[in-house]
């Protein structure tokens, strides 16, 4: 119903306005109204926007923004922010490719990720911090050579076993950890015997041996703890003063070694 205007006349008691029983009829009607909304449930002129929701039931209004428990759809991309995602916000790596968030109000409590939501090519290095990638992230084999470009692995990124060197001190029983160094280095002051340990196969160390002019004799010792075979190629260490000795070895397996013994041309 349309509100209904009281007539007031032009001027005090012209006799030209409604009369006070028509007056009054009208009051009433407009009450009718009012109050018929709220006893009927039809509050109908307020509507909610996207996002929102009106409950149009009997008494007070209420606007609520309304519950997402489903996926995050739709034709626009969503944006996150440089550095909003951090270790605090991915607590627990479900079985389900599930990233679970904190319980506070107002955090997205479950959102599922799935491989096809990530697009080729889309993570670089300017995306992931040095380092930030390791075995420990990554038992499963997940990163295989179709998701590292051409050329992306440089001397720089390899582990200090295989890109130092390390000096060691002579000694009876030189105690060498391979998973340290690429190179060794040491001037002989004794006979000495090498024992190795970290050993995997494939290894393959170099052994830059000053002669102590002793009379000194180089041996190679264990493996891991272990009787080790060491197959000789060539070669013969000299302890010739300032003489230096060059010992490459190659593991075939943790027991099993084959190497070279190489002077400086003369």
């Amino acid at each position: 119903m349309a509100q209904q205007n009281l007539n007031t006349g032009t001027s005090a008691n012209d006799g030209t306005g409604d009369s006070l029983r028509a007056a009054m009829v009208k009051i009433q009607s407009n009450f009718d109204e009012i109050y018929g909304d709220e006893t009927t449930g039809e509050v109908n002129s307020i509507t909610g926007g996207t996002g929102l929701s009106v409950d149009q039931s009997v008494g007070a209004v209420t606007v609520s923004l309304d519950t997402h428990t489903g996926d995050v759809t739709g034709t626009t991309a969503l944006t996150i922010a440089d550095d909003a995602v951090t270790y605090a916000k991915m607590q627990n790596l479900g079985t389900a490719n599930r990233v679970l968030g904190n319980t506070s109000t107002g955090v997205i409590a479950e959102v599922q990720v799935a491989t096809a939501m990530i697009a080729s090519d889309a993570v670089d290095g300017t995306k992931i911090a040095d380092d930030a990638i390791n075995s420990e992230h990554y038992t499963d084999g997940s990163i295989d050579t179709a998701h590292i470009a051409d050329d992306q692995i440089t001397s720089g990124k390899l582990a200090v076993e295989y890109t130092s060197a390390t000096a060691l001190s002579s000694a009876a029983t030189i105690a060498v950890d391979t998973s340290l160094s690429d190179v060794f280095t040491f001037t002989a002051g004794h006979s000495f015997t090498l024992n190795f340990t970290n050993v995997v196969i494939g290894d393959m160390k170099s052994f830059v041996v000053t002669g102590g002019g002793g009379s000194y004799t180089a041996t190679l010792g264990t493996s891991n703890g272990s009787a080790c075979t060491f197959n000789k190629v060539s070669g013969t260490y000299s302890d010739t003063g300032s003489a230096k000795n060059l010992i490459q070895i190659k593991w075939v397996a943790v027991n099993e070694a084959w190497y070279i013994i190489s002077q400086i041309a003369s």
